[in-house]
């Protein structure tokens, strides 16, 4: 399936060949983040649509989203599927990729207005208990507070396994029980509401 055909929820995005290649790279490195990226993206300019953000901001950003996890492209891809417990030398290859993914921007696209914030800081945790920096709170940027959020929700609804698999009330649920933790409480609550008014659209 072509890129463009897997983006039609977002706004129309002026990219060139490399920005394409690596997306496609990804696609063949593991199918499950490509495919969790496109959601996460498409997600994420819906709901700033929802909130009333401009089309300006939102354009700004969405190739932001959509790279977020670019840096597992530089980790193993046995890493990403293995099963078992990672070993700690493993958990911090795979952290890391919010690292990798700032460098792959920087050495591949450093000419293209991309919010790095938004690839460098998205496992950042209201608490300071995230990565890489340990921010807290209003340290975390606005759009990386609002991608913590909406890329664990998309995880527990389409996750890699099946058997991990939540329903919508039990993964909005999951995102009250950790604010303040993980998440932006007011973020956290206006999502909430976001996806209910889908769901009853929807419906």
């Amino acid at each position: 399936m072509e890129v463009n055909l897997m983006l039609n929820k977002m706004e129309t995005l002026s990219r060139d060949e490399r920005f394409d290649l690596l997306l496609n790279q990804l696609r063949e490195h593991d199918f499950y983040t490509f495919s969790h990226s496109v959601n996460v993206a498409n997600l994420c300019t819906d709901f700033c649509r929802y909130l009333n953000i401009s089309m300006e901001t939102r354009l700004s950003i969405v190739d932001a989203f959509l790279l977020h996890d670019i840096g597992y492209l530089y980790v193993d891809a046995d890493l990403l599927v293995k099963t078992d417990r990672l070993t700690p030398k493993e958990e911090e290859e795979v952290s890391n990729h919010v690292l990798y993914g700032e460098e792959i921007i920087n050495t591949y696209l450093n000419d293209v207005p991309i919010d790095r914030s938004i690839i460098l800081l998205h496992h950042e945790n209201i608490n300071g208990s995230g990565y890489p920096f340990y921010y807290k709170k209003d340290k975390i940027p606005y759009y990386c507070r609002m991608l913590r959020i909406i890329k664990d929700y998309d995880l527990m609804i389409h996750p890699r396994y099946t058997k991990n698999k939540y329903t919508q009330e039990e993964a909005l649920r999951e995102l009250t029980q950790f604010v303040d933790v993980y998440y932006d409480k007011e973020l956290v609550h206006l999502f909430i509401h976001y996806v209910i008014s889908k769901s009853i659209q929807v419906s």
